[in-house]
């Protein structure tokens, strides 16, 4: 109800509020509005307008080939798709990783399917 009332008083206020524009301006302003147009004529804001609607199309097109390049059956990588390959010398850090893979290949498939240990 008070919502209203003060868009009422406002409405009623600015029906009978006129601001009067001192001549002087308003040249300036024509004279600035002459300005624009004379330096950027109708025909080359035409062009302008439909220069941006090609580049927003080729950007489009452009986005759309893209799109339809990326593989979207991206599959993850599972220890079953790596190999080892042996290595001839072994030192101390080496065995040490060959003992880490074998164990995380070991223990892989009980920890994937939930089986207890």
């Amino acid at each position: 109800m008070e919502k209203k009332s003060i868009e009422s008083i406002v409405k009623k206020e600015s029906e009978n509020y006129r601001v009067e524009v001192r001549p002087k301006l308003w040249d300036k302003l024509e004279k600035r509005m002459d300005d624009h147009y004379e330096i950027t004529p109708p025909e080359q804001m035409i062009q302008l307008v439909w220069m941006r609607y090609a580049a927003a199309l080729i950007l489009l097109l452009g986005a759309g080939f893209l799109i339809s390049r990326l593989d979207i059956n991206d599959q993850s990588l599972t220890t079953a798709q790596f190999t080892l390959e042996e290595i001839s010398t072994t030192s101390e850090d080496d065995q040490l990783y060959k003992d880490m893979i074998h164990f995380s290949q070991k223990m892989y498939r009980p920890l994937v399917s939930g089986k207890k240990l």
